[in-house]
C-alpha cells in the first residue's frame, strides 16, 4: 500500500505535470479508481468542499486505492491542509497548481516528506541552469544538444 496521501503538482509547466501524473497513472497507480475534482463544477463553495473532503475520506470498495487528482488549488486549502494526516490509507489527493510556498497546506505538506510531497518546478532563471533545464527536455525527446 502507497504510504503517500498528498502529492502538490506545479502546474508551472503544465505540459511537465501532466506527463509526471500520466506516468503515475499508467504505471504505478493504474488498478486504483481515478477521479477528477474541480471546484468549479460545483454550484457553491460549502458543496465543494463536502465533497472534496468526502472524497479524501473515503476509500474505493472496488479498488486497491482512489487518487482525487484536484483541478486547481482549492479555495479552502486551510481547512485541507488540516485534514492531511487523516486521510486514509489507500487514497492519494493530488492538486494541480502552481506551488504557493505561504499557504498552510504547503508548509504541512514540506513537515513530513513521506507522506506529503511538493513537487515543484525548478527556477531556471540562472542561465546555466536553464541552458541545463533545456537540454534535459530535448533528451526526452530524442534530441541531443549540449550546453553552448
Amino acid at each position: 500500500m502507497m504510504k503517500r496521501k498528498f502529492w502538490w503538482v506545479d502546474t508551472t509547466d503544465l505540459t511537465l505535470a501532466n506527463a509526471k501524473v500520466e506516468a503515475v497513472k499508467t504505471k504505478q497507480l493504474s488498478d486504483w479508481h481515478w477521479i477528477s475534482w474541480d471546484e468549479q463544477d460545483f454550484p457553491t463553495p460549502q458543496e465543494a468542499e463536502l465533497s472534496l473532503l468526502r472524497e479524501v475520506g473515503i476509500p474505493s470498495i472496488f479498488s486497491d486505492g482512489k487518487v482525487v487528482c484536484c483541478q486547481g488549488l482549492p479555495s479552502f486549502h486551510q481547512k485541507v491542509s488540516k485534514i492531511l494526516d487523516e486521510i486514509p490509507e489507500g487514497i492519494l489527493l493530488i492538486v494541480m497548481a502552481p506551488v504557493l510556498r505561504t499557504t498552510s497546506l504547503y508548509i504541512k505538506a514540506n513537515k513530513d516528506k513521506e507522506k506529503f510531497e511538493v513537487d515543484e518546478i525548478e527556477d531556471i532563471s540562472d542561465l546555466k541552469k536553464r541552458a541545463n533545464f533545456v537540454a534535459e527536455r530535448a533528451e526526452k525527446i530524442g534530441v541531443r544538444m549540449d550546453a553552448e
